[in-house]
């Protein structure tokens, strides 16, 4: 709820969540309550909001993550990439030795089981609901 509060303060009041006066803090609180209870009386499914949240979190695993990561280790100096696991971002030719092609077959094992798991599983319920 804190962090829920604080965000929501930067977005419609532009403040921080530790600035908001005792008012706006307790509108604030009631206001996060009610629409979470609103949701859970609404929703008559938890597979509704697993998948949401499953969605949500794998595109941020998929994209957002990998991205972040790679802003973070652009600036950094030599040494601290290499420190973070960023030997790739120094401008060097690739190495197609065996260890970085099986870190790509790795990779992309993990991203397709982390697509087709979900899907497959999804499929099955929906399957198992229409008989």
């Amino acid at each position: 709820m804190f962090m829920a509060r604080g965000s929501a303060a930067r977005i419609v009041l532009r403040k921080d969540g530790d600035a908001l006066s005792t008012a706006e803090h307790l509108g604030f609180t009631l206001l996060l309550f009610s629409a979470a209870f609103v949701i859970a009386l609404s929703v008559k499914d938890l597979d509704t909001i697993l998948g949401f949240v499953g969605a949500t979190v794998g595109m941020c695993i998929g994209f957002l993550f990998p991205a972040w990561i790679y802003y973070k280790l652009r600036n950094k100096t030599t040494s601290q990439a290499q420190l973070a696991g960023g030997q790739l971002l120094q401008n060097r030719p690739y190495d197609a030795s065996s260890k970085n092609q099986s870190r790509f077959g790795a990779g992309v094992v993990i991203v397709l089981s982390g697509v087709l798991v979900p899907v497959l599983v999804g499929v099955q319920l929906y399957q198992a609901r229409q008989t």
